[in-house]
């Protein structure tokens, strides 16, 4: 999946594709509602079985840093601008990441606090305060084999 983006210009553009395995070719799929780059991005399998992808954050034109977030289910194709913000501009280059474990996504940030996307609430619920670790993260499964 490729989400969004920036143009030679310094525009943003909204188009997601999506990869088929089987063809072996990129399918548009939904557009963004909010064009952005620079964003945090994360899959997961929804409890109805649904493959869900939410982008987080990032810079739309001139630059302009967001605390917007969407969804995106693959039963849908289309994009859904969720109605709660982050509590502070979120960009990718200022150290965002969504990682997948277990089939959960932990939003990461130079933000003070790690959360977790709640899928019954459809909002992102803070875990801890990070303040005190530098903000450095590497996710490794506790019990690899």
């Amino acid at each position: 999946m490729i989400i969004g983006g920036i143009l030679l210009d310094d525009s943003r553009f909204d188009t997601t594709w999506i990869y088929d395995t089987i063809t072996k070719e990129f399918l548009v799929s939904g557009n963004l509602n909010v064009a952005r780059n620079q964003a945090g991005c994360g899959v997961f399998t929804s409890a109805s079985g649904d493959k869900v992808a939410l982008v987080v954050g990032g810079k739309t034109d001139g630059g302009v840093h967001l605390d917007t977030w969407e969804k995106w289910t693959e039963s849908s194709g289309t994009w859904l601008l969720a109605t709660n913000t982050l509590p502070s501009s979120f960009l990718a280059a200022n150290g965002v990441v969504v990682v997948h474990i277990d089939n959960r996504l932990l939003l990461m940030t130079a933000y003070p606090e790690l959360r977790e996307y709640d899928e019954d609430n459809d909002l992102w619920v803070s875990l801890f305060d990070t303040s005190a670790t530098g903000n450095a993260f590497l996710a490794i499964p506790y019990n690899m084999p």
